[in-house]
């Protein structure tokens, strides 16, 4: 419960960390609080072609202690005018969409207290390519046109983790001890990686997480509602995770090596290097992990028959498990700049992944007057193999960045597993004495091959007020999967089974975007067209079914920046949930005698219209961010559970689409900053959900409302040493036919640098009260039953780094704090 009062106490002060102190104006126009004095005025032009920027990002910070003084946003010129200064020494800081930041120094003194900076002139970034609407320019977080990124390169609560454990400290996301990711309490999220989606089938989602080391990671951006011109997939948005790619000087070789262990027996190392040369860069990155999760779990099952409410079986189920698994990855980037403004690149990414899982479970069937009717014991030992590899060749033509520019990619995917399993059963008496032993087996092959290609070609209107995007996407999938097992049929003899099924998708879109700027408003609307043909082949079906197509996906953007310190937006998108080979696959899944999972070759795509509206605000203690969104899915289709009409003891998992279902709901998620000490950031959400349709020829549906809670925060005891925690908290909620229960996590870590900051050792808590289980249940017709899973999440760790050639995150932020003067500039007396 003191975890409960401390974020009750974190939120109720969030109204008052957002508002600016006394004394600082909205804006940089006069009518401010500040008293009349001085004025800084310029002109944000290009470097190369001398043209005023519009809509650039003009903040001024107030020196020494690097706090904002007041921003705006420059005409359709590139000038900008601030007014009303107290005399002080600042510095401007200069961002803008596909443009290096720039910092320049300025005093206003009472003997010359209006400053003409005159042009200030930005260069190209080609590592930009977001459209950036209000930056938090020292936060942790970036508010962007259609996203919201975390920066979590230097992020110590992670350190020594993985991508799963990356996206646990992420606001409105959520893990769960299987790995699986949920947006705004929805699994049915994409998982991009650099922009792209996961090189991996839906059910080697969470294992493929598992490979990326926390310390590839740069960011992950959360897109709720993407533009037209990405792919609609993900009812509830995408995930993006942004890997490294390096940044050094030209003619520089930096790099880096991690080391670190656990107390659960997990080993990880990763080592980078970044060679830069006049054009070309290159940047590579292996990690290798070795991971172990164990778990207990126990589950009770009623099975009624005739619709009596006694229970005529009840079965009560104890499991133990035991996974360890190697995996290994490999990232690179190699840029060639054939000249200023054309770059080809070649990015790939490989991995490997390994695993040895071994389980023991126990069933005790009794009658509903309890009498024992049989127990067995099964155990199980399963091994599994697999590799993917991602090759993306991709050229880039830029005249201005994300604002005119043609860009084309040619992308390859392969990704291969096999498993096998080998389950011995013992029927036990009930003493406990074994007879009857029966061994059965089973191996699985499965292999996913990607081809796309995509163009994209964007150039200004409206002179340069506007653009216009317009691109093509072609992408051809295909997925081969085969099982041969002997299984252990009704009659207690093993029967052999064998079976395949091909699934073959090609899909084929083109979109157009439409965007203007209008001062403080900015509008997109977008519309992107699709055909699908995809092809089913079963050996179970005996032949080929498919299902053709099309689809239409607008997309509508508004934004209103009064001031750098407010912005509004709102926004719409149409997205898609397709079946895949997992969800469409006749063939039975048996993970146990009493539960089956069975796909459903007639499922529908879903279609979900999105819509969410915006408001963050940016102040001199950190930001405050509100987002209120709806969502409304037709066709929608979710996991079913029901009885076996054949043995009222089994349970059959299968997939249909309900009739409609709908979301709504808010996240309030706040970064606040306390100088030099540290920083606290809270996330609150709120979800109501509701569905409706039927189930076995019932009606079904639920609506509740549900929320959860996390806090992150950072404290800096002394220079070099910093202090981190992660809480996150998620109370019961209701599903369509039963319950979660609710489950709460809690991380700490303590990271002192050393080498004069060339080094670091971070010393990890996880879970160090045992907090994380999960539990549930569900009723339906004939059966209802209620589990529970405690994994083996308490762990300390400890993790060396090391870095060489390369500027470390406390120099950085020596940096950010005195930022250098700008050559020449002859405007800062204090500067020499």
């Amino acid at each position: 419960m003191r975890h409960l009062f401390l974020l009750l106490f974190c939120l109720a002060a969030l109204p008052a960390a957002a508002q600016p102190p006394s004394g600082m104006p909205a804006g940089g126009r006069p009518g401010g609080a500040m008293m009349p004095g001085g004025s800084v005025k310029g002109r944000i032009v290009d470097e190369r072609s001398g043209e005023g920027l519009e809509a650039a990002t003009v903040s001024l910070w107030r020196l020494p202690d690097s706090t904002l003084a007041t921003g705006l946003l420059t005409d359709q010129d590139g000038s900008f005018l601030i007014e009303n200064l107290r005399p002080a020494r600042y510095y401007v800081s200069v961002s803008y969409v596909g443009y290096s930041l720039r910092r320049v120094n300025v005093a206003v003194t009472a003997a010359a207290p209006a400053q003409n900076m005159g042009d200030i002139k930005l260069s190209e970034d080609a590592a930009q390519v977001a459209e950036v609407t209000v930056t938090g320019e020292r936060a942790a977080v970036t508010v962007e046109v259609d996203r919201t990124s975390y920066n979590v390169a230097d992020q110590a609560i992670s350190t020594g983790g993985t991508a799963s454990d990356v996206l646990e400290t992420v606001p409105a996301v959520e893990v769960d001890t299987d790995g699986n990711v949920s947006l705004r309490g929805s699994q049915n999220v994409a998982i991009l990686i650099n922009g792209r989606p996961a090189p991996v089938p839906q059910q080697f989602l969470a294992a493929f997480l598992r490979q990326i080391p926390s310390s590839q990671i740069e960011r992950i951006e959360v897109i709720p509602n993407p533009s037209a011109r990405y792919d609609p997939d993900g009812l509830a948005g995408m995930l993006n995770i942004v890997l490294k790619t390096g940044q050094a000087t030209p003619g520089s070789i930096s790099g880096g090596l991690q080391l670190g262990s656990n107390t659960r027996g997990e080993v990880n190392t990763t080592a980078n290097v970044n060679v830069t040369r006049e054009k070309l860069t290159l940047y590579a990155s292996v990690g290798v992990r070795r991971d172990r999760r164990e778990s207990t779990g126990t589950t009770v099952r009623e099975s009624f028959v005739g619709g009596s409410a006694t229970p005529s079986v009840v079965l009560d189920q104890t499991d133990t498990g035991d996974d360890t698994g190697l995996n290994g990855i490999v990232n690179t980037t190699i840029d060639y700049a054939r000249d200023a403004r054309q770059t080809f690149s070649l990015q790939g990414v490989a991995s490997m992944r390994g695993s040895d899982e071994s389980d023991i479970n126990t069933f005790l069937n009794s009658a509903g007057s309890g009498a024992f009717l049989n127990r067995f014991q099964r155990a199980t030992d399963e091994s599994g193999r697999g590799f993917n590899a991602d090759l993306t060749l991709s050229y880039r033509n830029i005249r201005i960045p994300s604002r005119h520019e043609l860009t084309g990619e040619l992308r390859y995917g392969v990704n291969t597993g096999n498993d096998d399993l080998t389950v011995l059963q013992d029927s036990l008496t009930s003493a406990g004495a074994t007879f009857s032993p029966v061994t059965e087996t089973s191996k699985e092959d499965n292999s996913r091959r990607d081809l796309s290609a995509r163009l994209d070609f964007v150039r200004p209107l409206w002179s340069n007020a506007g653009k216009v995007e317009v691109g093509y996407k072609g992408t051809l999938r295909r997925l081969d999967a085969s099982q041969d097992a002997n299984r252990l049929a009704r009659t207690g003899l093993l029967a052999p089974f064998s079976d395949d099924f091909r699934f073959d998708e090609n899909v084929q879109a083109g979109y157009l975007t439409l965007g203007r700027t209008l001062g403080k408003f900015s509008a997109q609307g977008g519309l992107r067209a699709e055909q699908a043909w995809t092809t089913f082949d079963s050996g179970t079906l005996g032949q080929a079914t498919g299902n053709d197509y099309f689809s239409l996906f607008p997309s509508a953007f508004l934004t209103f920046t009064p001031t750098i310190q407010n912005s509004f937006r709102v926004s719409y998108s149409r997205r898609i949930d397709r079946p895949d080979s997992r969800t469409l696959n006749p063939v039975a899944s048996i993970d146990d005698p009493y539960s089956r999972r069975v796909g459903n070759p007639a499922l529908k795509p879903a279609y979900t219209d999105a819509y969410e509206l915006g408001y963050t605000r940016f102040s001199t203690m950190g930001s405050f961010s509100l987002s209120p969104f709806y969502r409304r899915t037709t066709d929608a289709f979710e996991r079913v559970t029901t009885a076996d009409k054949v043995n009222p003891q089994v349970t059959n998992i299968t997939f249909a689409n309900l009739a409609t279902n709908e979301s709504m709901g808010a996240d309030a998620n706040a970064q606040v900053r306390f100088g030099k000490i540290g920083g606290l950031g809270v996330n609150a959400s709120l979800y109501r959900y509701v569905a409706s349709g039927s189930i076995a020829g019932e009606s079904a549906g639920v609506d509740a409302t549900t929320w959860n809670t996390r806090v992150n925060g950072q404290v800096t005891p002394r220079e070099g040493t910093t202090l981190s925690g992660f809480l996150f908290y998620n109370p019961p909620r209701q599903t369509t036919q039963g319950r979660f229960g609710g489950f709460s996590r809690m991380d700490v870590s303590l990271r002192q640098q050393l080498v004069k900051d060339k080094a670091s050792l971070t010393l990890r808590v996880g879970d160090p009260f045992n907090m994380m289980r999960f539990k549930g249940s569900s009723a339906g017709p004939g059966y209802s039953f209620e589990f529970e899973r405690r994994p083996s999440s308490r762990q300390v760790g400890l993790t060396l780094q090391y870095t060489f050639g390369q500027t470390t995150q406390r120099q950085r932020q020596r940096q950010q704090q005195n930022p250098p003067q700008q050559e020449g500039s002859g405007n800062d007396p204090f500067g020499g």
